[in-house]
């Protein structure tokens, strides 16, 4: 699949991605280990930071990210508040 690269992109960056799986507790204890930090839990969700990013870890019946957060660019207001492609939830922040 080709497209065009826009000369004015309007995703600024990524801010968080989900992570789901069967055993998000399983599976944010590996991550956490890879990268030598400890896990966090808001509202009873595990998750990690890698520097300003968050990786979020939520149950699933497959491995798969489902959900990614990413910023607009400045100056610029999205028509929906997220986007889904290919079964991956866009959301726009």
């Amino acid at each position: 699949m080709e497209s065009e690269i826009p000369d004015a992109p309007l995703i600024d960056d990524v801010l968080a991605v989900e992570v789901a799986s069967p055993d998000p507790e399983a599976q944010a204890q590996q991550w956490a280990s890879l990268f030598g930090i400890e896990v966090e839990r808001v509202d009873g969700q595990p998750r990690i930071q890698l520097g300003t990013r968050t990786i979020r870890f939520a149950h699933g019946n497959i491995n798969k990210m489902p959900i990614v957060d990413v910023k607009v660019v400045e100056g610029h207001e999205a028509d929906a508040p997220s986007v889904a492609f290919n079964g991956v939830t866009f959301n726009l922040r």
